[in-house]
């Protein structure tokens, strides 16, 4: 960062999934900030839990109701808009709320639309460049340090001539 002369940076929050590294990291280097849940990453983990959980017949109408709660403009919304979902499927469902709220609503609660306005709610396009150095670079092989280092400064060089 100090060599791009970028000790400036400071993002109001961090996208991410929900890896307790990446949080802890950013958490680290820029205090205590809005951590979104990348709604990709966080659907992806609700629907598994959802076919592992509960039965069929609820399975499709829970999906929707997950989808309409992500969907909340603001945090006064999305608090009532839980209050309800959590009414409606705790007789129906108890273990999946219990899943839910624990996960979702106390953990990982910044997980709809209105906890960063203007800003997008997941992380696929990180996801996607991560995607090309694994296939493109490392193999997908775990590199020591070291030779990560020289690697990522290889690819920084690469990329930045590329989009010159």
């Amino acid at each position: 960062m100090k060599k791009l002369n970028l000790e400036e940076i400071d993002p109001d929050f961090l996208i991410a999934d929900d890896a307790d590294a990446i949080r802890n990291a950013f958490q680290d280097v820029f205090g205590e900030k809005k951590m979104v849940m990348c709604w990709a990453h966080m659907r992806r983990k609700v629907v598994k839990k959802i076919e592992s959980m509960v039965k069929k017949s609820e399975q499709e109408d829970l999906v929707n109701d997950v989808e309409s709660l992500q969907l909340a403009q603001d945090e006064r919304i999305f608090i009532k808009a839980s209050n309800l979902f959590v009414k409606k499927w705790s007789k129906k469902e108890p273990n999946f709320i219990e899943y839910f709220q624990n996960e979702w609503l106390t953990t990982h609660n910044a997980c709809y639309e209105g906890v960063g306005h203007f800003t997008p709610s997941t992380n696929n396009s990180l996801e996607a460049t991560n995607n090309v150095i694994k296939k493109e670079h490392t193999l997908r092989e775990r590199l020591p340090l070291s030779r990560f280092k020289v690697l990522a400064f290889e690819i920084v060089e690469k990329w930045s001539k590329c989009y010159e």
